[in-house]
């Protein structure tokens, strides 16, 4: 799982680009393409309304994945060092945070 992540985190960092659409949206991905000779923030490679669709959807579905993975790790992680309540003598501890009344 680690090196899948490893693989991905690489991907977005070496291959992260933009593209202008023709309505004058821009669209950021990562995948693997010939960088040479290409320095321009907006990249001249073409994909259809398909791929563009599919590249998207799949970072989304990515990121996503590791976003879930990470709320899990931080949860199992807060379980481990949130304290418990003791009974003691089958009386639970007070914790209304209210006095008891005056007489």
């Amino acid at each position: 799982m680690s090196s899948i992540i490893l693989l991905i985190s690489y991907n977005n960092i070496r291959y992260t680009h933009n593209h202008a659409l023709n309505n004058g949206s821009i669209v950021t991905h990562a995948h693997p393409f010939d960088r040479t000779g290409d320095s321009s923030p907006v990249k001249q490679h073409d994909h259809n309304r398909l791929e563009m669709v599919l590249i998207s959807s799949l970072s989304l579905l990515v990121m996503l994945t590791l976003l879930v993975i990470a709320a899990g790790n931080i949860a199992s992680v807060a379980t481990v060092f949130t304290p418990s309540r003791t009974i003691i003598s089958g009386i639970a501890p007070h914790t209304t945070g209210r006095s008891p009344p005056l007489i």
